[in-house]
């Protein structure tokens, strides 16, 4: 055999051995990119952050909501009925929480025990959301150590439809009217945040609904305010205090197999510094996650430092750009009230100092030192 022959064809074999093991590499780069031992929220939150951004050409605004003509696409593919040509929010900054659609499943069938009768354990220090019914005959407490795992629950109180939701990442803990246009609607977890806050969906047309500010930012209700509903925030100790035998205390019995005893967010709530999900307002007039008692008063967000509410006799004063003269009190069992000076009162909710800041500044009011 020609040896100039026996070379070419020895290299022609190397070549093709080599072709054929950078395309095995390719392959296995292209399949293994995806850590499977990262973390799901972290690596949902680089999909999500490498969204192209929407040109300012692509966005016509029309009041307060907003036409996309070239709308980005939703971090989910779980919404396949939903209007997205309207919109209140970039819809480029909707980022996947890592869960899909329903992932974190909201409690659509509550039960309800008495607490002073039937052995639930609950710690006394425990925290949770407080709803009354408007005759004041019956109190309901849905612990943090619940929602934290579901976030919304569907529930109704002395025929009143309501939607009980915590957002952990903001620690805001708000009860909405459920009622659209005289119907019951029923919520569930979109699994997808705005702004670090939960976007909890209405299952009748998909719509996303901001949980902080209870409006529809996208879909075809976008624009549409839900009611605030009377809520407070409350350890069981101070409920059981308050409100006697006309406790009802929300059940573990959820029918989700979820350890309540585990609190899945390590030292979030106090770590300042700590963000899963980046925000675009970190304001520093506050510690960003100080727990702030809020409300809206007309059309002003307004809340209130509520450990400097508790520690300055129990009681502070803020007067709006308006004229109106608010007042908050803070009683022994840790029942907070806002009024005016006409004696109106006002349903509040409880959030941390970012999340109001990030959603209401400016525009919003508050007090505190």
């Amino acid at each position: 055999m020609n040896i100039s022959n026996k070379s070419e064809t020895t290299t022609v074999l190397v070549s093709i051995a080599l072709i054929i093991l950078l395309a095995i590499g390719g392959i296995y780069f292209l399949t293994n990119s995806y850590d499977d031992n990262s973390e799901p929220i972290e690596s949902a939150k680089q999909v999500a952050t490498e969204e192209s951004q929407p040109s300012t050409s692509d966005i016509d605004e029309i009041g307060d909501v907003v036409e996309l003509n070239n709308i980005q696409k939703l971090p989910s593919n779980d919404f396949n009925h939903i209007d997205t040509s309207k919109s209140l929010i970039e819809v480029n900054k909707i980022l996947s929480g890592g869960p899909s659609k329903d992932g974190i499943p909201s409690i659509d069938n509550p039960i309800f025990i008495n607490p002073l009768t039937e052995d639930e354990f609950v710690e006394s220090d425990t925290q949770g959301i407080l709803v009354e019914s408007e005759d004041k005959s019956v109190a309901k407490f849905y612990p943090y150590n619940i929602l934290v795992w579901h976030e919304i629950v569907n529930d109704e109180i002395d025929g009143v439809p309501i939607a009980v939701t915590f957002c952990p990442l903001c620690g805001s803990g708000i009860v909405y009217r459920s009622e659209i246009d005289g119907e019951q609607h029923e919520f569930g977890v979109s699994g997808m945040l705005y702004q670090s806050n939960m976007l909890a969906y209405d299952r009748t047309t998909e719509s996303l609904f901001s949980q902080i500010e209870g409006r529809a930012v996208l879909g075809e209700y976008a624009g549409l305010q839900l009611d605030l509903y009377p809520s407070q925030l409350l350890t069981f100790n101070d409920a059981i205090q308050e409100y006697g035998d006309r406790l009802q205390l929300l059940s573990q019995e959820t029918g989700a197999s979820r350890d309540y005893n585990r609190y899945p967010y390590g030292d979030y709530d106090e770590n300042n510094e700590q963000f899963i999900f980046e925000v675009d307002n970190k304001d520093r007039t506050f510690e960003l996650k100080e727990i702030f008692v809020a409300s809206i008063v007309g059309d002003i967000p307004v809340a209130f430092h509520l450990a400097q509410l508790r520690e300055l006799n129990n009681s502070a004063e803020l007067e709006l750009t308006d004229g109106t003269l608010l007042t908050a009190t803070y009683s022994e069992n840790s029942i907070v009230r806002i009024t005016d000076q006409d004696g109106n009162e006002y349903p509040n909710y409880f959030t941390m100092w970012f999340s109001f800041a990030n959603h209401n500044l400016p525009g919003g009011e508050f007090w505190g030192e």
